[in-house]
């Protein structure tokens, strides 16, 4: 694996955070919604 800064590897974590932290919102929403 190699960390340099290319556009596509910045990009691809830029989802990937995305993705975790959506799926978190959708996590503690439901738990909101249920109690």
């Amino acid at each position: 694996m190699t960390f340099a800064p290319t556009t596509s590897s910045l990009m691809h974590q830029k989802f990937v955070v995305i993705g975790v932290v959506d799926s978190l919102i959708r996590a503690f929403g439901g738990l909101g919604a249920r109690s």
